[in-house]
């Protein structure tokens, strides 16, 4: 595995020396899609979060001191999408030694990122699956989990609904580009 960092710039310029134009346009309206339903979809999530773990979501009012608060909150919002990047290379272990795949970071203020580049041959099913693998386990389980009933200690509740929302917002693209492969394949059948 190889690390890329770019400063200054954009890595969807990595996929587009791949691309035709009109595909090239398609992917920059993808991801502006992506943007406004993460921009939206996120507190979507964390108020259904909320509501399904009500009244346990919040601990009683003075026991959490604001720097406390903030400082996981910042925590959160740092690592959850390095974790997320790092789950999609764990979807298929095999291919993280490879030469051809990059776990690359984009500095670029505060539109900074990072994305992750499997190597080798990937059929269209892997794909689905390695772009779906942290929007199911950082988002989908924690909800599973909270439908199901089973126990969610009262420090951590509001912190797993923060990440699962996060990550939710963080997956968009993810999701989108999962399921445009998954119709665009099932009309190459038909």
């Amino acid at each position: 595995m190889r690390f890329l960092l770019i400063r200054n710039g954009d890595f969807s310029k990595l996929v587009e020396r791949q691309l035709s134009q009109k595909e090239i346009l398609q992917y920059h309206r993808l991801m502006d899609f992506s943007g406004r339903i993460q921009i939206y979809g996120m507190p979507v999530v964390m108020i259904i979060w909320c509501l399904l773990s009500w009244p346990n979501v919040f601990p009683e009012k003075g026991s959490v001191s604001i720097i406390y608060f903030v400082f996981i909150a910042a925590g959160i919002i740092i690592f959850t999408p390095f974790i997320h990047e790092l789950l999609h290379l764990l979807s298929f272990p095999n291919k993280i030694l490879l030469t051809d795949t990059y776990f690359i970071t984009s500095l670029n203020g505060i539109r900074s990122h990072f994305a992750v580049r499997l190597g080798g041959k990937i059929s269209y099913l892997q794909v689905v699956w390695s772009t779906l693998f942290p929007f199911i386990v950082l988002t989908l389980l924690p909800f599973f989990w909270l439908i199901v009933g089973l126990p969610i200690p009262l420090s951590i509740s509001v912190w797993v609904g923060f990440i699962a929302s996060y990550n939710f917002g963080y997956s968009t693209a993810d999701i989108i580009i999962a399921f445009g492969l998954l119709y665009k394949n099932n009309k190459n059948k038909n």
